[in-house]
């Protein structure tokens, strides 16, 4: 990203080639939230909301809207990635792309389960593990690994990844039943939550 000028380039760029923003950059270039730690999700995940930790580094466009809370708010994204959430997203929302104005609405609970933090980072942890795992990542690290042939090696790989997945699967599960209780959700409206997003992996037998 070049961004010297503050960007000066990026948005010359940006309104030759839409000239309908009018000379309005900012609709495009959120550069507010540049650098900063906190959320980011896609548009195009048709009424899933899955958002995703970002650190200080990352910049994010209009396509991935970026959500920077006031305070710290540990636990904060489990709520937002659990199926309630896309689930009362839906309700706020005339299309399946969730803009910042209705995340803004987006009704947390009276208290965030402090259990919540601990799932979250793991999950953030192990996700991390995963992603550098994963040759095409910009983060993939050097593996050491002892091994005779790259066969064995990529099923030691394969096996460790599928060990961590699973690992993920059951602390969503966890995290999803946590969720549902801090709003006080009754069986009849789990089920119709559910009926409407579908049911996490790590609830099946």
């Amino acid at each position: 990203l070049d961004w010297n000028q503050s960007g000066l380039t990026l948005k010359q760029s940006l309104l030759e080639r839409f000239p309908y923003l009018k000379g309005k950059s900012e609709w495009l270039v959120k550069e507010s939230s540049f650098f900063k730690s906190g959320w980011t999700y896609t548009l195009m995940a048709q009424g899933c909301l899955g958002v995703r930790r970002i650190s200080g580094e990352h910049v994010c466009d209009s396509a991935s809207p970026t959500l920077l809370p006031d305070n710290d708010m540990p636990g904060i994204g489990c709520i937002f990635n659990c199926r309630v959430g896309s689930y009362l997203l839906r309700t706020l929302s005339p299309e399946m792309k969730f803009r910042e104005g209705y995340l803004s609405r987006f009704p947390l609970p009276d208290r965030i389960p402090i259990v919540l933090n601990t799932i979250e980072n793991t999950c953030l942890t192990i996700k991390r593990w995963y992603v550098d795992r994963d040759l095409t990542e910009r983060g993939f690290s050097e593996i050491n690994a002892v091994s005779n042939s790259l066969n064995s090696y990529y099923k030691v790989l394969a096996m460790n990844i599928e060990r961590a997945s699973a690992v993920l699967h059951t602390l969503e599960s966890i995290s999803e039943k946590e969720v549902f209780s801090a709003y006080g959700l009754m069986d009849d409206e789990i089920n119709q939550v559910l009926h409407e997003t579908g049911t996490p992996a790590g609830w099946f037998p």
